[in-house]
């Protein structure tokens, strides 16, 4: 009995550490540890807020409150004209700057003076005209010229509090309006005993010239030179196009929104009255809150994602999760508790309102979803959905709202807000699922040096017989242009030149009959047309094929695009059958709860339905020029298929073709199905780069010779099926693995059951390849390790780091060696109902150095694991991970130590084996960097890499304890 109540109590101390753990990580986050004090700085805002007006209002009389209070109004709106939404634009900007940012923060406040003082003088000019200031201000002489200059200084003193998001400094935010919120409560009761009539407004803004002098100070004296050594990397100057978009598409898209917003108790009032409009206002403002929340949340994303461009698809799943603890209880709350909420302002209000209020609260669900969104966008300085979206938001709420208030009264504003959150939602969710549903980001701060983007702008080549066309005509413009170029070996024409009778390829946009027809006419016999369509625009895909057909092509293919055409990661052929599809659904939303499988159902109905008719943005089509069978990859694929399966079988295939991964090197496959099967058979791959075609005919020899000896326990790793040479390019085809990646199941497993899992394959692994396989000899990998640690040291390391570094290779020489997987994480391993199997060899390698997958493997586990993947984080998980004290040191210890007992290596090369696997990876990512950007194009960050602070704190720490 006691042991069980030790045991309970010990669980207990173990959770309860972990909650606490967990609760730090999150606070010292800079993601979340923003976003709480937005958050906090909202709640003291609106409480002070209550406190200074209610304040007010037992102090003076009403209609002093009235006349001071419309001034503060008046003057917060002209200083929102002249803000120009230059606050977002600093959180975005800032963080990017570099060592412009001084000039850029000087630019904006110099932009924001200038405006202020513009509109404060045309409004007090047309007031003094047209008379309507008469109202607001008794004294026309004195009062007009102060007022000139307080929106000047609320403009400055709003964006300042942009720059310090941008400087990740958001703490301060909270600081100074709390400071601010203090301080006019007391100028308030200083104002009162004054007894000027317009003290209260004084009161609001008098603090505000000694808090830009205070703030101001602080960031151009401390957390300016702060935020330089912290962000040594150059940066390339901001121009002025960059900023002047960004803002054009915050500042439309922020007055569609205050439109919406501002006109819908106007519209309640003239529509039913002015009691409903005092029960809608209640309701509004309580959903307004609500928003704000998942608002601030979404700045603190929009700062950390620019200042780390490469981690937005991790930033973004995690800010959501975030925003769904915390909003999503909220508005639950609100959802049951309406009455009783609203029952604080009067029993009618909560009669009234309720009904509206619920259905507000519910709208939160795709709000967040669509804050995300626009938070997204802006990062990337998209402002077309900002425009649209909030459009489409502004439309459906105030059309329906006016149509339907005067027939179901106010409850009817809630049920028009849900639909048109719910619409965008749909948008959202069709722009960001790649993001969210998996860790691959397409986007990079070094995106305009990085020339391998045209390569993937042409992937769709290798759905077609010509890969690397001779000569070529295009009928568009941009980045698709340029990519056709940059793989065209001969002479690349353009649409004035109509003589040409001889190309190999075509290509064109959205094109019209007549540019149909010119294509098919330059085009040789047995040329590709390859054209991308706007489909919701073009009548769908029945309709595209038969402007394709009458222009005189056939063969032709549709194919629905994932995400988009300018970064795609798969290409589903409208014609596949119902696998492929219940395949995609499994992908999106895997689990075996009730819940989970209607859900994959639906969608799977769902994505069959939308792309067999074409009703998706964009479809992207393949046709040719008197060709019946064309000689591409597919037909390679129905011809094995055929030889494997018999004949007729082929009619059953279906495929997807992936196109995934940010680098050059990485390749394109085609995974291959039964029409009616959810789980794929097949997997071609293909490289995008002839350069690297050894590496698949490597893989596919390793996995040769580890499907051929069966003398130990069996490993699952992918059956090689063939390798051969097409279209002069190398393709090999293995089996595909029928089971689920292994990070979709390390949520509730402790590392420590998944860490022994995967030591156990991997000593199968060196098992088997020790015996079995011929090897280098023991020399030559460690000078592999030495030159690829010269590849980057010495620009990189110390001179003494360098050295401690080769010191502790050259303890290397003597190490047993066997086969290496060479990217051996969790993304590469997958659980069937025979056990974990490992795919994904091309990396791999006859010899190396044992112990570095597992390091790597455990490493990659616990980032996964503890959700760390900012350089910081992951570098503090590490520390963690080599300190046998904590519950992960002590099974990352016991792993290493058991693989290293089992070779017969001494427990002293362990911190060596651990050096060479961040040298290794280091290596990897400078050479793919160089690949891809070319050694001018590499920054301070691009050089050194993820990896780098790895191999840093690992040098540390081995200093450390020697």
């Amino acid at each position: 009995m006691n042991n069980f109540f030790t045991g309970t109590i010990d669980n207990g101390r173990a959770r309860a550490a972990k909650l606490i753990l967990r609760l730090q990580h999150e606070f010292l986050a800079p993601l979340y540890a923003n976003a709480y004090a937005l958050i906090l700085n909202q709640v003291f805002a609106a409480g002070l807020g209550v406190i200074y007006w209610a304040l007010a209002a037992h102090l003076f009389s009403a209609d002093v409150v009235g006349q001071n209070s419309a001034i503060i109004s008046t003057m917060i709106f002209l200083s929102a004209l002249a803000e120009l939404s230059l606050k977002a634009a600093m959180g975005r900007f800032v963080p990017r700057a570099g060592h412009y940012v001084t000039r850029l923060i000087l630019s904006a406040y110099t932009i924001n003076i200038s405006i202020s003082l513009l509109v404060t003088l045309v409004f007090f000019a047309l007031g003094n005209y047209f008379r309507f200031t008469i109202d607001l201000l008794e004294e026309t002489r004195v009062l007009p010229v102060i007022l000139i200059f307080v929106p000047l200084f609320w403009t400055i003193f709003t964006v300042q509090d942009g720059v310090l998001i941008g400087l990740r400094e958001s703490k301060w935010v909270l600081y100074e309006n709390t400071f601010f919120n203090v301080i006019k409560i007391v100028f308030l009761v200083v104002a009162f005993l004054i007894g000027y009539r317009y003290s209260l407004a004084a009161s609001w803004f008098l603090p505000v010239p000694l808090l830009i002098l205070g703030v101001n100070s602080l960031i151009f004296l401390r957390f300016i030179p702060r935020y330089r050594s912290e962000n040594n990397s150059p940066a390339s100057a901001i121009t002025v196009k960059q900023v002047a978009s960004s803002v054009a598409g915050d500042h439309i898209g922020n007055i569609l929104s205050e439109a919406c917003v501002s006109l819908l108790p106007l519209m309640v009032l003239n529509l039913v009255g002015e009691s409903a409009n005092a029960y809608f206002y209640q309701a509004w403002l309580i959903g307004n809150t609500i928003y704000l929340i998942a608002s601030n949340l979404v700045t603190s994303f929009s700062v950390e994602a620019s200042f780390n461009l490469q981690q937005i698809a991790v930033y973004s799943r995690r800010i959501l999760m975030q925003k769904a603890r915390l909003v999503m209880p909220l508005a639950l709350v609100v959802l049951i508790f309406a009455p009783l909420i609203l029952r604080i302002f009067g029993s009618e209000y909560a009669s009234q309102g309720t009904t509206l209020l619920r259905w507000l609260a519910i709208a939160t669900f795709p709000m967040m979803l669509n804050l995300l969104y626009f938070g997204y966008s802006r990062v990337l300085g998209d402002i077309r959905p900002l425009i649209q979206n909030q459009a489409i938001i502004a439309f459906i709420t105030l059309g329906l709202s006016y149509l339907w208030l005067p027939k179901f009264g106010i409850s009817a504003v809630g049920v028009a807000w849900f639909i048109a959150q719910s619409a965008v939602a749909v948008i959202a969710i069709y722009k960001m699922g790649p993001i969210l549903l998996s860790r691959v980001s397409n986007h990079s701060s070094d995106e305009a040096l990085s020339g391998h983007l045209l390569l993937r702008r042409v992937d769709w080549r290798f759905l077609t017989s010509v890969i690397y066309p001779r000569k070529s005509i295009c009928y568009t413009k941009g980045r698709l242009a340029q990519a056709v170029a940059a793989i065209t070996s001969d002479q690349m024409m353009t649409q004035k030149d109509d003589s040409a009778t001889d190309c190999d390829l075509a290509v064109a946009a959205n094109p019209s009959s007549s540019v149909l027809k010119a294509a098919h006419l330059a085009l040789r016999s047995g040329g590709v047309c390859y054209t991308e369509w706007d489909a919701w625009r073009m009548g769908g895909a029945h309709r595209i094929r038969r402007q394709l057909e009458t222009a005189g092509f056939n063969s032709i293919r549709l194919f629905w695009v994932y995400p988009k055409l300018e970064t795609p990661h798969v290409w589903v052929p409208i014609e596949s059958g119902v696998g492929l599809y219940k395949y995609l659904a499994q992908q999106a939303l895997s689990g075996d709860t009730s819940i989970l499988r209607f859900a994959r159902m639906a969608l799977q109905k769902f994505l069959h339905t939308l792309v067999r008719f074409g009703l998706v943005l964009q479809l992207s089509a393949i046709a040719y020029k008197e060709v019946e069978s064309p000689d591409d990859f597919i037909g390679v694929i129905r011809k094995e298929w055929s030889d494997a399966y018999g004949d007729g079988s082929a009619d059953r295939l279906s495929y997807l073709f992936r196109t995934p991964g940010t680098h050059a090197f990485n390749g394109i496959s085609y995974t291959v199905f039964d029409s009616n099967k959810a789980d794929p058979e097949w997997i071609l791959k293909i490289p995008r780069l002839p350069e690297t075609g050894g590496t698949l005919e490597q893989e596919y020899s390793i996995l040769c010779n580890l499907n051929e000896s069966q003398k130990n326990p069996a490993l699952l790793v992918p059956c090689p099926l063939f390798s051969l040479e097409h279209l002069s390019v190398r393709i090999t085809c293995q089996t595909a693995f029928k089971g689920i990646l292994l990070p979709k199941m390390i949520r509730g497993k402790p590392f420590e059951t998944l860490a022994n899992e995967i030591t156990d394959w991997l000593l199968k692994l060196a098992e088997r390849s020790r015996t079995d396989w011929p090897h280098l000899s023991k020399e030559q990998p460690l000078d592999q390790l030495r030159v690829r640690l010269n590849t980057f040291g010495e620009s990189l390391l110390e001179p003494k780091e360098l050295s401690r570094a080769l010191a502790s290779l050259a303890t290397l020489k003597e190490l047993p060696l066997v086969c290496v997987h060479n990217d051996f994480t969790p993304w590469n391993l997958i659980r069937e109902h025979a056990g974990l199997g490992a795919f994904d060899w091309v990396e791999s390698d006859w010899s190396g150095y044992p112990l570095l997958d597992l390091v790597y493997s455990l490493s990659t586990l616990a980032f996964l694991s503890e959700d760390a993947w900012e350089t910081s984080q992951t570098a503090a998980v590490y520390r963690r991970l080599l300190d046998p004290v904590t519950p992960i040191g002590k099974a990352f210890a016991d792993c290493l130590n058991r693989y290293a007992d089992s070779l017969n290596i001494p427990h002293q090369r362990i911190p060596a084996l651990r050096l060479a696997t961040w040298i290794f990876h280091c290596s990897n990512e400078y050479e793919n960097n160089r690949m891809d950007f070319g050694t001018e194009g590499l920054s301070g960050r691009t050089i050194a890499g993820d990896m780098f602070p790895l191999l840093k704190t690992e040098l540390v720490i081995q200093s450390e304890n020697s």
